[in-house]
């Protein structure tokens, strides 16, 4: 069990999201609603073994629920693929073992593994963070027809589907950006494996965490600056 504070919300910003599960992958109803959603990375602190604080980011796995800044939390930690776990098995249901290969390489390749949070610099986190987290919601909620991770990566689109987008000026624009070269990133090769851990509560957003490799932690407990993969050129 992870007993943590929500400090605050880290890099990301306000997207206009339509959530519809009764949408396939290729399809759009025509009515859906587009709300101002938070698309925003979570700060959150704890004690350690040392009682000394500590902290780590996480990602929404779950569109729906919440949480709120300030507030306790007690998860649970569960393997990657056996979160959303929605209550009485509602939509979308566990990732499972495929859409969390497409999870683990977006993460291997635009998250950090010192602190789970995406890379970037200052100037341009914030809209990483927004696709990041978007991706994450596609990846978890959309109703693919395709079974297989790399066949689903074709059927990724934020036109269509359960999760839908508008987007409205410059800013905007430049997390659609993201969105295609992530999009992209997931096809560029064979997929890359990060280590995940899902958060579930039931009462509270279900969470991703990246947990840093044993080399990782090693180096940070030498004190080495780790810059983290990316794929971006």
């Amino acid at each position: 069990m992870q007993n943590v504070t929500l400090a605050q919300l880290g890099a990301g910003s306000f997207q206009r999201v339509a959530v519809k599960g009764a949408n396939t992958w290729d399809t759009t109803s025509g009515d859906e609603n587009f709300y101002n959603l938070r698309t925003f990375e979570h700060e959150w602190v704890f004690n350690d073994a040392n009682n000394e604080e500590s902290s780590y980011i996480t990602h929404c796995v779950e569109i729906y629920q919440g949480v709120s800044v300030g507030a306790d939390y007690l998860f649970e930690s569960v393997a990657i693929e056996s979160v959303p776990d929605r209550p009485n098995g509602g939509w979308p249901g566990n990732m499972g073992e495929e859409r969390a290969r497409l999870l683990r390489d977006l993460y291997a390749g635009w998250a950090n593994p010192s602190t789970g949070g995406v890379n970037g610099s200052e100037s341009e986190r914030d809209a990483i963070a927004s696709a990041f987290q978007l991706m994450v919601w596609e990846i978890t909620h959309e109703n693919f027809d395709a079974v297989v991770a790399e066949d689903m990566v074709g059927q990724i689109t934020f036109e269509f589907g359960a999760i839908q987008r508008q987007f409205d000026g410059s800013g905007q624009d430049v997390v659609g950006d993201y969105l295609t070269q992530m999009i992209v990133s997931l096809s560029d090769g064979p997929l890359q494996y990060a280590e995940l851990v899902g958060w579930t509560e039931e009462n509270a957003q279900d969470q991703s965490r990246y947990i840093p490799a044993p080399g990782v932690m090693m180096a940070l407990t030498g004190g080495l600056a780790l810059s983290g993969r990316r794929r971006r050129s």
